[in-house]
């Protein structure tokens, strides 16, 4: 399965860098494509993706699920041009593996010819992700105008 697994995210990053011209792309539209050509390559062996996970998610075997889901996530992230090397290096990572994760639960049962369902429900998940970005960004220029009022309030009082 770990073997499947690293060539499956080896043969993502071969057809990603062939066919497809990231750079040019917003980075949703990024995540989007990586995570699409990577699920499309799978789908002649989905029930083998299936036992997979049944596999993984047996309690004694989690770290190597963690490990792959990781090499997964990271090299997604890496594909669409990610150089963060702070803590937005795992909190993108983080927030990629629980986007990941769920949408391949909705592929497994994908009827589509076309994996419309998937790639909708994808495209909304990064959606919610973008708005906890907006929200963080508010909360940063919120607490930049709190940090610039709490000094000139400490000097009233004195």
């Amino acid at each position: 399965i770990d073997y499947y697994m690293t060539r499956t995210d080896a043969q993502m990053l071969e057809t990603l860098a062939r066919d497809y011209d990231l750079p040019s792309m917003k980075i949703r539209e990024r995540i989007a494509t990586c995570v699409m050509v990577r699920l499309r390559m799978q789908t002649p062996h989905r029930e083998a993706v299936r036992r997979a996970m049944g596999v993984y998610a047996m309690p004694w075997n989690s770290p190597r699920a963690l490990k792959r889901l990781y090499g997964t996530v990271d090299a997604i992230w890496r594909a669409a041009g990610d150089t963060s090397t702070d803590y937005n290096f795992y909190t993108k990572r983080l927030l990629l593996s629980q986007v990941y994760s769920t949408t391949v639960t909705v592929w497994l049962d994908d009827t589509t010819e076309d994996l419309s369902e998937t790639e909708a429900f994808l495209r909304r998940r990064i959606e919610n992700v973008m708005q906890i970005e907006k929200l963080k960004a508010k909360v940063r220029e919120q607490a930049g105008k709190l940090e610039e009022w709490i000094p000139s309030f400490n000097r009233r009082k004195a």
